[in-house]
């Protein structure tokens, strides 16, 4: 219950908060708020130099897809790709712009292309025979990312370790990501 004293200032800051709406002036701050909070959940759910989706939301969207009823076993495939450039210590933020932009050209329209950290990558692709659709992908980035990467006058070379996981009836996010992790280290 409201007090006297409460209801006075409800009454007082309802009636300026209608004058504002009734001269435009809440509807500019308004439509700031509504900007930077989308703003902010594009950021949340991008990675920030690359505008890939990010880790965290790769990993929320697998998990969605293993746990969608209409999804088979087989019908989902995770590639893990991690990229090294030649010559130097680490991938530089201009290499991985180039890798990132050569990813979005062999990925199909459904598929969900997602930086999952420093120089890795992943690609969630559902699809009846997902392994092949998988295998297809990691031959097309493979040729896609011989290419040299020209960066500031220089040539890199980038090279490239993938590892693939088909979806069983009771995986998770986490063990489907791991398996491709294994098969990319064991590559």
């Amino acid at each position: 219950r409201f007090s006297a004293a409460d209801l006075l200032v409800l009454e007082t800051v309802a009636q300026h908060l209608s004058a504002g709406v009734e001269d435009g002036e809440l509807e500019q701050p308004l439509h700031q708020l509504r900007v930077l909070e989308r703003q902010l959940a594009y950021r949340e759910n991008h990675d920030a130099l690359t505008g890939l989706v990010s880790e965290v939301s790769f990993t929320e969207r697998l998990a969605a897809r293993l746990a969608d009823p209409s999804t088979s076993a087989g019908s989902l495939a995770t590639v893990v790709l991690d990229v090294a450039a030649l010559d130097t210590e680490t991938v530089a933020d201009p290499v991985l712009l180039v890798v990132a932009e050569r990813l979005r050209r062999q990925v199909r329209p459904e598929d969900v292309l997602g930086r999952l950290g420093d120089r890795r990558f992943a690609v969630l692709a559902a699809a009846p025979d997902a392994a092949a659709v998988a295998d297809a992908l990691v031959d097309r980035v493979e040729v896609s990312l011989s290419r040299l990467v020209h960066v500031d006058s220089n040539e890199v070379t980038v090279t490239l370790q993938a590892g693939v996981s088909v979806n069983t009836a009771h995986d998770t996010a986490e063990t489907m990501l791991d398996r491709a992790y294994l098969a990319m280290v064991r590559v």
